[in-house]
């Protein structure tokens, strides 16, 4: 871009070397994003952009690729918040996981990349990085694939079996012939197998069935934040007896989670899943630059005393007790 290569040029735009704390002050609008970008060229690294509220970490999200050159090596991420309130009774829309989950995958091999989210999702507790690396797999053509064994492995990935594949988080069996809509992908998968091999992979469109793209291999991530295989459900099953007295039949989450079954709002019992969670800043390489944009102390804050309210209100519910 001319108007950038002139800034850079001229030096109109100073940019300070890296150190323990810096302010910046003075930029307005999209003047900060731009700060960061050329900052982020000048210096590679893995930076994250804290904004205070999800509306404004999705303001800068959209003016991020503006000061994107073509060229440029700067990998632009988005971490959105669930969008549900705490502790409701139901759960994040897929597309919403689907776009976590990729961020997540991408962070852990980033080197020059800009991560925008906002600080009350930074507060939640994630899966750790190493759930990623267990129940993510690589397909590729000519590889020897066990449907059943596939098959489960979907389903303890947090995948739906379906009729026809719609939605992030689904798949479709066939015969002889495996659809499957993996988290990060613009459009599902068809995997075409001959005996037990992987005879053609292909991406197409779902309304029309007709191919997108031939490809080579092919990354499907999990479908959830939290494992349902046989472990990841003892744990959940020994953790919540651990945490609430009472008898855990007369729960629906403790029913439904025992069945393999996903009830609404179960996100919120995500810890019960883990020896031990992590948050965003467990997938950032340890150099990496936190950008704190206007006074996120005080939104921390807000959300903290919102989530001790609902916490109040929803408190009583005997047959779905709160993680506090």
């Amino acid at each position: 871009m001319v108007f950038f290569s002139y800034i850079r040029m001229h030096k109109l735009l100073t940019l300070p070397k890296p150190s323990a704390k810096q302010t910046w002050q003075q930029l307005h609008g999209s003047s900060l994003m731009l700060a960061i970008v050329e900052y982020a060229k000048t210096y590679p690294g893995v930076y994250l952009c804290l904004a205070p509220d999800n509306q404004t970490a999705l303001r800068l999200y959209d003016e991020l690729p503006f000061f994107l050159d073509k060229d440029c090596s700067i990998e632009s991420l988005f971490f959105p918040d669930w969008e549900t309130l705490p502790y409701d009774t139901f759960s994040p829309h897929q597309d919403i996981i689907s776009t976590r989950l990729t961020t997540l995958n991408r962070l852990q091999l980033a080197k020059n990349a800009i991560v925008i989210t906002s600080v009350s999702t930074l507060m939640h507790r994630l899966c750790p990085p190493q759930f990623l690396t267990r129940f993510s797999c690589m397909l590729r053509l000519n590889q020897t694939l066990n449907i059943q064994d596939f098959r489960l492995n979907l389903t303890n990935a947090g995948y739906f079996h379906v009729e026809n594949v719609l939605e992030h988080g689904e798949y479709a069996l066939r015969g002889a012939i495996i659809d499957v809509f993996p988290m990060g992908s613009a459009y599902p998968f068809r995997i075409e197998l001959f005996d037990d091999e992987i005879d053609s992979l292909r991406q197409f469109d779902p309304e029309t069935q007709r191919t997108i793209n031939k490809l080579q291999q092919i990354n499907i991530l999990p479908a959830r934040e939290f494992p349902l295989d046989e472990a990841g459900i003892a744990l959940f099953r020994q953790q919540y007896r651990t945490m609430f007295p009472g008898n855990p039949t007369q729960s629906v989450l403790y029913e439904a989670i025992s069945q393999q079954q996903l009830p609404n709002g179960i996100e919120y019992y995500l810890p019960l899943f883990f020896e031990q969670t992590a948050t965003l800043l467990d997938y950032l390489p340890p150099a990496a630059t936190v950008y704190a944009i206007e006074n996120i102390h005080d939104k921390s804050t807000q959300f903290w005393q919102e989530i001790m309210q609902r916490f109040e209100q929803k408190r009583y519910d005997i047959t779905r007790p709160l993680l506090a």
